[in-house]
C-alpha cells in the first residue's frame, strides 16, 4: 500500500526519500522522531513512512516499533489531513 501512494504521487518525488529528509532537515531517525509532524508537509510526511517501511528489511522489526509508539499512526493522521485540506 505505502509502494501504490508512492507510485500513484509521482510529483512529489519521494522515491529518494533519504534525499527528501535531507531536505528537510531529517538526516536521521533521531530527527525524524523530533520532527514537528503537524508542520510537515504531504512530501516530508510521505518520505518518512517510506523510510520506516523500506528499512524494515534491513532491521527487522523496526515498522512494528513505529507502529507501537504510534509515530506511523501520527503521519498517516497528517497525510489524511493534508488530503482532506
Amino acid at each position: 500500500m505505502v509502494h501504490e501512494c508512492v507510485d500513484d504521487n509521482e510529483d512529489l518525488g519521494v522515491r529518494d526519500y533519504r534525499g527528501v529528509l535531507d531536505s528537510y532537515g531529517l538526516p536521521d531517525e533521531e530527527s525524524v522522531l523530533a520532527a514537528n509532524v503537524s508542520k510537515c508537509d504531504g512530501k516530508c510526511t510521505l518520505a518518512m513512512i517510506v523510510t520506516i517501511v523500506r528499512s524494515d528489511r534491513f532491521c527487522e522489526g523496526l515498522l512494528l516499533r513505529y507502529l507501537g509508539n504510534g509515530m506511523m499512526l501520527k503521519w498517516m493522521k497528517r497525510l489524511k489531513e493534508i488530503d482532506d485540506e
